[in-house]
């Protein structure tokens, strides 16, 4: 997964992550060109299932 800056464009790298809940985590970001020097919280959260798992809820325990 490749994040971005949202001040400037250049690559940014995810520091530290929160997993709020089993389809939402938070993203704490810091921008990589020195500059810059952006920090900032981005959100990842599950949108849908394309193809479902082989495995039942019960396996993955």
């Amino acid at each position: 997964m490749r994040v971005v800056c949202p001040e400037c464009g250049e690559k940014a790298r995810i520091q530290k992550s929160n997993r709020i809940s089993a389809g939402y985590t938070d993203l704490y970001c810091s921008c990589g060109d020195p500059e810059c020097g952006h920090t900032f919280v981005m959100n990842l959260s599950f949108s849908r299932t394309l193809s479902p798992s082989a495995k039942t809820t019960s396996q993955l325990a």
